[in-house]
């Protein structure tokens, strides 16, 4: 009885054993995945651990910490080549001149005798009196009695003499005698001794015709545009334009940059004009405005072109400073220094370097950020960032960031 029933009480605590190692294992599975699904700050936590948010695996370690430097370079232009020309369109600019009727009247009736007068009166309106010339007043005298036919512009006599019936008259008015409201008086001769009669005369068909001048063509403009960064390396500036013209034209040509003279005279077409150099103050960022003009004369102004030379490109340099407990830091691989360049644009290709105190990163991605480990580039104290762009790029933020 004693052996059976130590037997049964062995079996009673291995029993128990099992069902306490199941326990501990069943335990033990269910830690080990709450840790595994919890959230890595909790992780961390729980397994007595520091835990670097900003950390994902990439070879620049994606640094979160003090900022060296913050920038916001904006547009960053790439300029392949040491001169630029900027090449405008030909142009032609002139005067003409047009006949056109100023004034019309069908008919008029005139009289003169000892009792009455009846004259008869045009008025003629010029809108601008500089751009008018070779005015003719014509008329065709139709019946008539008898007398003299007077005809006064302005006051000023323009005929005087006999009017036959079928006479058809053109009359000269002086340029000198045009005003802006003109007055043209018609009359008749009294009959005189006749007193007992009266002259009588009917014009017909009177008309004032005149030549105007038209000043539409006479000016015209082209522009150019220069980017900053092509003003900021400007070394030379040169015009160039070759006018045509009819032989014997010997018209004032006038040329402006942004309303400054650059060229006034009367060229020679015949013979190829020298270039000239032009100030550098007289471009501006962004729009620039070629202006022509003419008095009177008719040209045709073709090979315009403005060409640029540029010293070699500068692009800006940033600064940042570096203390010496964090250089040793950074040297001990305790802390890491990152630059990041964020962009302003997704998609398009964006190359080039990024010159860290003279060591060159190069660059060529679609993303709108690029971020490289610069660790092994900088140097205690101040330390120089330049961004170098292959392709035009407009940067957003230029960051250097210091952290663990």
């Amino acid at each position: 009885m004693v052996t059976l029933f130590g037997i049964k009480n062995f079996d009673k605590k291995a029993q128990a054993a099992g069902a306490a190692a199941v326990l501990l294992a069943i335990v033990m599975a269910m830690m080990i995945g709450y840790v595994l699904v919890v959230e890595p700050e909790e992780r961390a936590l729980l397994l007595g651990e520091d835990y670097d948010s900003s950390s994902d695996g990439s070879d620049a370690g994606e640094v979160s910490g003090e900022v060296l430097l913050e920038e916001n370079p904006g547009d960053i232009e790439y300029l392949s080549q040491d001169e630029i020309e900027h090449t405008l369109a030909s142009v032609n600019i002139f005067t003409s001149t047009e006949s056109e009727s100023l004034a019309e009247k069908e008919s008029m009736y005139i009289k003169n005798s000892m009792f009455s007068e009846e004259k008869g009166t045009m008025t003629l309106v010029l809108d601008d009196v500089g751009l008018t010339s070779g005015v003719i007043l014509s008329l065709r005298v139709g019946d008539t009695t008898g007398g003299r036919l007077k005809v006064n512009f302005n006051g000023e006599s323009l005929y005087d003499g006999s009017a036959s019936s079928g006479d058809n008259l053109n009359l000269n008015v002086p340029d000198h005698l045009l005003e802006e409201q003109n007055s043209v008086e018609f009359k008749v001769s009294s009959p005189g001794a006749k007193f007992w009669t009266s002259n009588e005369v009917t014009l017909e068909n009177i008309i004032i015709v005149g030549e105007l001048k038209n000043l539409d063509s006479q000016r015209a403009s082209g522009s150019f545009q220069i980017s900053e960064t092509e003003y900021d390396n400007l070394e030379k500036l040169t015009f160039y334009f070759q006018p045509d013209c009819a032989s014997g034209e010997d018209a004032l040509l006038t040329v402006w940059l942004n309303s400054e003279e650059i060229y006034s005279a009367t060229p020679s077409c015949s013979v190829q004009m020298d270039p000239i150099e032009l100030g550098l103050e007289m471009v501006d960022i962004g729009q620039n405005t070629l202006e022509f003009y003419t008095d009177e004369g008719d040209y045709t102004v073709y090979g315009v072109k403005v060409v640029s030379e540029l010293v070699d490109v500068d692009y800006p340099t940033y600064y940042f400073s570096l203390a010496l407990e964090d250089f040793e830091e950074v040297e001990d691989d305790d802390k890491q220094i990152e630059v990041t360049l964020n962009f302003a644009d997704d998609g398009d290709s964006k190359t080039g370097y990024v010159s860290v105190n003279g060591y060159k990163k190069s660059f060529d991605t679609t993303s709108t950020s690029y971020a490289f480990d610069a660790s092994s580039y900088v140097e205690t104290g101040n330390n120089a960032v330049k961004i170098i762009p292959t392709t035009s790029l407009e940067v957003r933020e230029l960051l250097v960031e210091i952290g663990n």
